[in-house]
Formats: C-alpha cells, sequence, structure tokens
C-alpha cells in the first residue's frame, strides 16, 4: 500500500472512531465553567440521583452552552441534592480538565453513596466518567474532587476516611490518606490543599508534601486563626492563577455579607503570603452585599482584571456572583461589592464553578514544531 493509500486509510480509521463519540462544542478560553443539579424537569431533593449539567457562561453572565453528564448505564455520573456541600468544580492545575464528583445511578433511582464517580471534563467539551470507586467513604458523600491533570484525584468527603486518593480507571481501588472533615480538595502548585468548617479542622490547610498516595497523611492548617472560631466555615478556595501568593476563600453562610458584624466571619476571605505566612487581609464582615436564596456558597474563581486586581466569582445554589477586586493585597474589602450575574433556571441549582479547561500544546508538539519550524519557514521563502 502506497504512503497516500495509508494516510488515507489512518483519516478515515480516525473519522470512524470519531462518529462514535459525542461532544459537545469545544469551550471559549476566558468563560465559566459552572455545575448544575437537575434539568428544570427533574423533582430535587427526592432521594433519588438527578442529572448533572456543565454550564458554559461568559463572565458577562452570558449563556453559552451545556456539557450534560451521561444520566444511566456503566458510565452514569448524577448527583444527590440535598447533601448541602457537594458538588465544589475545580480546574485542574494543568488547566486542561475540570473535575467534579458524582454517583453512579441512574436519574430517577435511589444512590446509597457507596459508588462515587469522577467525571472530567475536558477543553474540547468531552466528558470523560470511567473512574469510580466504592472502598472508602462509603456511606458518605463526596463533595469534591481534585487533580494535578486528570490521572490521578483526590476526593474530599465527611466522616472516617473524608480524604482519598484514587487512581484513574473503573473500580479503581482508593487509598483514604487522612480522616478529617474535609469540604473540599485543591491541588495547586504540586501541593495538596483542604478546606473545612469542622472543629480542629477549621480553615485552609495543607496535607502531607506535595501530592501524597499513601495512608497516614498529616495535615498542616496555613490559615491564622481564628479561622474562624465559630461560624459556618470555609467551603472551597482557589489560589489566584497569576499570584500563588493570593488566596481566596468562600464560606458557606454568604447571607452575612450584609450583616456589618462579622457574623461567622468566614463569609468571603482574602489572604496573602507575606514570606513567612499567610495572613487575613480582606473579610467580608465589612459588608459587601447579599445573595438572593440559599446563602452557601460553593464555587469561587478568579480571573485577573489586566490592571492588577482580581475579578472574583461565586456561585451560590441560586446564582453565579462577582466582585471586582481593585486592591488584592490592600487589608480588607472596603468599596466592594457583590454583584448578581445569573439566576440558575427554575427548579435547578447551581453548585461549583471554576475558569473554563484551555488545551495545552504537549511538550512533544511543541518539539516537533521548533525542529521543523526552520525547514518550513525555509521553503517557504523559496516559492
Amino acid at each position: 500500500m502506497g504512503t497516500r493509500s495509508v494516510f488515507n486509510a489512518a483519516i478515515a480509521a480516525v473519522t470512524a472512531l470519531a462518529s462514535l463519540a459525542t461532544f459537545a462544542a469545544p469551550f471559549t478560553p476566558g468563560d465559566l465553567a459552572v455545575l448544575r443539579y437537575g434539568d428544570g424537569a427533574e423533582t430535587l431533593g427526592s432521594g433519588n440521583a438527578v442529572s448533572m449539567h456543565v454550564d458554559e457562561y461568559t463572565t458577562a453572565g452570558t449563556f453559552v452552552q451545556s456539557i450534560d453528564l451521561p444520566t444511566s448505564g456503566t458510565g452514569a455520573a448524577t448527583a444527590l441534592p440535598g447533601g448541602g456541600r457537594e458538588g465544589i468544580v475545580q480546574l485542574a492545575q494543568d488547566r486542561r480538565s475540570i473535575v467534579v464528583g458524582g454517583y453512579r445511578a441512574a436519574t430517577g433511582t435511589p444512590t446509597t453513596l457507596a459508588d462515587k464517580v469522577i467525571a472530567v471534563v475536558r477543553a474540547d467539551g468531552s466528558a470523560d466518567t470511567a473512574t469510580s470507586y466504592n472502598n472508602v467513604q462509603v456511606g458518605n458523600p463526596i463533595r469534591s474532587v481534585a487533580t494535578r491533570d486528570a490521572t490521578s484525584f483526590y476526593t474530599a468527603s465527611d466522616g472516617s476516611n473524608s480524604l482519598a486518593y484514587v487512581p484513574y480507571g473503573a473500580g479503581a481501588t482508593a487509598v483514604a490518606i487522612q480522616s478529617g472533615s474535609w469540604r473540599a480538595a485543591h491541588v495547586a502548585n504540586d501541593q495538596l490543599y483542604v478546606v473545612s468548617g469542622s472543629s480542629n479542622f477549621r480553615g485552609i490547610s495543607t496535607v502531607g508534601t506535595g501530592l501524597p498516595t499513601s495512608a497516614g497523611q498529616s495535615f498542616a492548617t496555613i490559615t491564622p486563626a481564628p479561622n474562624p472560631a465559630t461560624g459556618p466555615g470555609v467551603s472551597s478556595m482557589v489560589i489566584a492563577s497569576d499570584n500563588p501568593n493570593l488566596i481566596y476563600a468562600a464560606g458557606s453562610a454568604l447571607v452575612a455579607l450584609d450583616s456589618g458584624t462579622g457574623a461567622g466571619g468566614d463569609d468571603f476571605r482574602r489572604y496573602r503570603f507575606d514570606g513567612t505566612s499567610w495572613v487575613l487581609n480582606g473579610s467580608s464582615a465589612g459588608g459587601i452585599g447579599s445573595p438572593a436564596g440559599s446563602s452557601s456558597a460553593y464555587g469561587v474563581f478568579t480571573i485577573p482584571d489586566g490592571t492588577g486586581g482580581e475579578v472574583v466569582y461565586l456561585t451560590t445554589s441560586k446564582g453565579i456572583y462577582k466582585v471586582n477586586d481593585a486592591n488584592p493585597f490592600g487589608t480588607d474589602f472596603s468599596g466592594l461589592s457583590l454583584v448578581k450575574l445569573v439566576d440558575a433556571p427554575a427548579n435547578t441549582e447551581f453548585r461549583g464553578l471554576a475558569g473554563v479547561p484551555v488545551t495545552v500544546p504537549e511538550p512533544a508538539s511543541l518539539g516537533i514544531i521548533a525542529v521543523w519550524l526552520p525547514t518550513l519557514l525555509k521553503r517557504q521563502c523559496r516559492k
């Protein structure tokens, strides 16, 4: 078979394989990805599994598309509303995918919380729900998933064995690495972080050194006390993409944002690293506005504003909000306000959010380009 015939056969094979897969449109870089529970017709809070959808919005709040996760069969990835702190969305450290946790149960059927699934949604709009496990965190909800590059994962839950390392693949054997009560896991700069609002675990902590995979890991709280000493505690966190010395944390009682009394004091916080330790340099105790409906914050994400500031995006079950933080290294949140961008569709719930994943060239591809580019340019110049 000649070279051209081999090439044509390869193209035909790739085309045939592609026709077997269903893809949404690729994400638009710079947009937001928001996890939504329910399709509007399902009954939320019935005790049965409901569908999960990753909705793409522009940063101005304009809807772009929905990526529907499978609702039945061996690839099902569904949710169980009512858990209160489930549905945290995380952007992978390599920014090529976002990850969410769910259950291997068909919509409309009960779930025991045992058969957990990890959904990986990539920049091209494809969803991979192959990874599942049921040997740890049995009977407890899967609150969040974190990952470096979607080849392995960390899941946060409540109760015993609440933090687990999960290899990629169906029927994975997860390893319980820490037993605190954690609301979310987060991976940044090759370090595992967790957040909590429970006694003895409050605030933001590191777990082990780097990205641990074995049992018996210790944790070290990095945020200053009180974290706070009372109140609902931290639900999610993000390290600013353009500054590793800046953390934003969202709590589970954003209703206190307009109290002006600092009730709980942990509703929306900003920390900076001063070269020695993390210090609190902004808190919503001063009042920056109140969200409508449910006040629990499920997601927080930041995008640089191009002038040294950060635009912070937050979600509750009922909406998407933003805060323009023009002076992220200031000493407080003076002058900030909470702006509502989007209402959740009727009979659905928003959960976590993150920036959309992006396509990053493989190092090998960059090497090929570097090798061949001079030759291609020479050939072009000869024409």
